[in-house]
């Protein structure tokens, strides 16, 4: 029974990678068969191949669709199924603000630094719009538009890196922590306009190509950010904030 347990697993496991690849290797949204064709495509029974479409599907690399075009259909992650976990797993570790900070200023450190070498005319051109808009003074702002605003840029700022590594990082870490520590900015119009300003000058170097502005725009913003946040926030935990519902 445990032998014939095992060998299942070590089955669905085998379809589940051979599914993968076949998604990989095509685009987004394509039709890679249906049930029955896949079915003896990969030669096994349908709830085997069907536990490693769950499995599969769990990843976001395939979708099953029903009905008159139903079949197996490829997809692509996104940032929003690694949010979840991501914020599950820091709230279990105990993680705090001052943990989120310091990573996620090493990472835009790396980031900013990778993005200078970024030539692609569109990005450029969306960067130089953020710039013009966070540097617009009369331009004033909910807190929901800020951290759309500062996600914005930092995702930008992970798709000019080129670097996938660390714009998914990059994207996780500020999504999560803009769901667990909303009370950083809030009711905090100048905290708020100072990382604007902050954000918009990193921005400009980038584009200008400039490293040794850069370095002390990055040094100069991560100093104002700390300084400006009281230090029994910086200790809270994530899994407190998270329950206090702030």
């Amino acid at each position: 029974m445990i032998a014939n347990d095992v060998r299942l697993r070590h089955l669905t496991a085998r379809v589940a990678q051979r599914l993968r690849r076949l998604s990989l290797a095509r685009g987004q949204d394509v039709f890679l068969g249906s049930e029955k064709e896949l079915m003896a495509t990969f030669g096994v029974s349908r709830p085997t191949f069907r536990q490693a479409v769950n499995l599969v599907a769990h990843e976001q690399l395939v979708e099953v669709v029903r009905g008159t075009r139903g079949g197996i259909y490829s997809r692509r992650p996104d940032i929003g199924g690694v949010i979840g976990p991501a914020t599950a797993y820091l709230m279990t570790r105990r993680t705090t603000l001052r943990d989120m900070l310091e990573i996620t200023g090493s990472l835009i450190d790396a980031a900013s630094l990778q993005a200078i070498s970024c030539n692609d005319p569109e990005m450029c051109e969306r960067a130089q719009s953020l710039v013009n808009q966070m540097l617009c003074p009369s331009r004033a702002q909910t807190l929901e538009q800020f951290q759309d605003e500062e996600f914005q840029t930092i995702s930008l700022l992970g798709e000019m890196a080129g670097n996938p590594a660390t714009e998914l990082l990059l994207k996780t870490l500020y999504a999560v922590g803009i769901a667990a520590f909303p009370s950083i900015f809030r009711d905090k119009s100048e905290l708020m306009q100072r990382r604007r300003i902050g954000r918009a000058r990193m921005m400009e170097a980038v584009l200008k190509k400039d490293m040794v502005s850069l370095s002390h725009i990055n040094t100069s913003n991560r100093i104002v950010s700390e300084a400006k946040i009281d230090e029994a926030l910086l200790s809270q935990e994530m899994v407190m904030l998270w329950d206090a519902d702030i």
